[in-house]
Protein backbone atom coordinates (compact mmCIF):
# COMPACT_ATOMS: atom_id res chain seq x y z
CA UNK A 1 0.00 0.00 0.00
CA UNK A 2 1.33 3.44 -0.91
CA UNK A 3 1.06 6.77 0.90
CA UNK A 4 0.39 5.32 4.35
CA UNK A 5 2.44 8.08 6.05
CA UNK A 6 1.12 11.61 6.27
CA UNK A 7 4.42 13.38 5.60
CA UNK A 8 3.27 16.78 6.90
CA UNK A 9 2.08 15.36 10.22
CA UNK A 10 5.26 13.29 10.54
CA UNK A 11 7.42 16.36 9.88
CA UNK A 12 5.54 18.43 12.49
CA UNK A 13 5.90 15.63 15.01
CA UNK A 14 9.64 15.24 14.36
CA UNK A 15 10.36 18.99 14.38
CA UNK A 16 8.50 19.35 17.67
CA UNK A 17 10.19 16.34 19.32
CA UNK A 18 13.65 16.04 17.74
CA UNK A 19 15.38 16.68 21.08
CA UNK A 20 13.82 13.47 22.41
CA UNK A 21 15.65 11.21 19.95
CA UNK A 22 18.69 13.12 18.63
CA UNK A 23 21.82 13.95 20.62
CA UNK A 24 21.51 17.74 20.97
CA UNK A 25 25.19 18.32 21.73
CA UNK A 26 26.35 16.36 18.68
CA UNK A 27 23.81 18.07 16.41
CA UNK A 28 24.84 21.54 17.64
CA UNK A 29 28.55 20.71 17.35
CA UNK A 30 28.09 19.40 13.78
CA UNK A 31 26.06 22.48 12.84
CA UNK A 32 28.74 24.80 14.27
CA UNK A 33 31.42 22.91 12.33
CA UNK A 34 29.45 23.27 9.08
CA UNK A 35 28.98 27.02 9.64
CA UNK A 36 32.64 27.57 10.60
CA UNK A 37 33.79 25.69 7.48
CA UNK A 38 31.49 27.67 5.17
CA UNK A 39 33.00 30.48 3.09
CA UNK A 40 30.59 33.38 3.49
CA UNK A 41 32.39 35.96 1.40
CA UNK A 42 32.14 39.64 2.24
CA UNK A 43 30.06 40.57 5.26
CA UNK A 44 26.92 42.65 4.75
CA UNK A 45 26.85 45.74 6.94
CA UNK A 46 23.73 46.26 9.01
CA UNK A 47 22.40 48.48 11.76
CA UNK A 48 19.80 45.85 12.71
CA UNK A 49 19.97 44.38 16.15
CA UNK A 50 21.09 40.79 15.74
CA UNK A 51 21.54 38.77 18.88
CA UNK A 52 25.21 37.93 19.46
CA UNK A 53 24.16 34.61 21.03
CA UNK A 54 24.20 31.22 19.37
CA UNK A 55 20.75 30.25 18.14
CA UNK A 56 20.17 26.86 16.48
CA UNK A 57 16.68 25.62 15.56
CA UNK A 58 15.45 22.54 13.69
CA UNK A 59 12.97 23.89 11.11
CA UNK A 60 12.43 20.94 8.74
CA UNK A 61 12.55 17.17 9.10
CA UNK A 62 11.74 15.73 5.69
CA UNK A 63 11.28 11.99 5.14
CA UNK A 64 13.45 10.62 2.32
CA UNK A 65 13.89 7.11 0.93
CA UNK A 66 16.91 6.25 3.11
CA UNK A 67 16.37 8.58 6.07
CA UNK A 68 15.64 12.27 6.55
CA UNK A 69 16.76 15.71 5.43
CA UNK A 70 17.05 18.10 8.35
CA UNK A 71 17.22 21.89 8.08
CA UNK A 72 18.94 23.72 10.91
CA UNK A 73 18.33 27.47 11.07
CA UNK A 74 21.20 29.26 12.78
CA UNK A 75 22.40 32.59 14.06
CA UNK A 76 26.01 32.24 15.18
CA UNK A 77 28.56 34.92 16.10
CA UNK A 78 31.81 34.66 14.13
CA UNK A 79 34.49 37.10 15.29
CA UNK A 80 32.87 40.58 15.10
CA UNK A 81 30.08 39.36 12.82
CA UNK A 82 26.93 37.23 13.00
CA UNK A 83 26.26 34.43 10.50
CA UNK A 84 22.57 33.75 9.77
CA UNK A 85 21.24 31.00 7.55
CA UNK A 86 20.45 27.30 7.14
CA UNK A 87 22.47 24.10 7.29
CA UNK A 88 20.93 21.18 5.39
CA UNK A 89 21.86 17.76 6.73
CA UNK A 90 21.03 14.17 5.86
CA UNK A 91 20.24 11.67 8.59
CA UNK A 92 20.50 8.06 7.45
CA UNK A 93 18.43 5.29 9.01
CA UNK A 94 21.70 4.03 10.54
CA UNK A 95 21.97 7.27 12.54
CA UNK A 96 24.82 8.73 10.45
CA UNK A 97 24.63 12.49 9.94
CA UNK A 98 25.96 14.07 6.75
CA UNK A 99 26.31 17.60 5.40
CA UNK A 100 24.39 18.54 2.24
CA UNK A 101 24.88 22.32 2.14
CA UNK A 102 25.24 25.47 4.18
CA UNK A 103 23.68 28.70 3.02
CA UNK A 104 23.69 32.02 4.79
CA UNK A 105 24.87 35.56 5.12
CA UNK A 106 27.54 37.07 7.33
CA UNK A 107 26.41 40.35 8.88
CA UNK A 108 28.82 42.98 10.16
CA UNK A 109 27.13 44.75 13.01
CA UNK A 110 27.44 48.53 12.83
CA UNK A 111 26.71 50.85 15.75
CA UNK A 112 23.06 51.85 15.96
CA UNK A 113 22.81 55.59 15.41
Amino acid sequence: MKDIIDNLKLEKLLVANWANFLDQKKLFAYTLMCVQNHEFGKAVETHKKLLPNIKVTVSLFQLKRHGFNIWIEYSIPIEQNVAVGTVELSLCNSGELGHIQTIGTLFKLLPVS
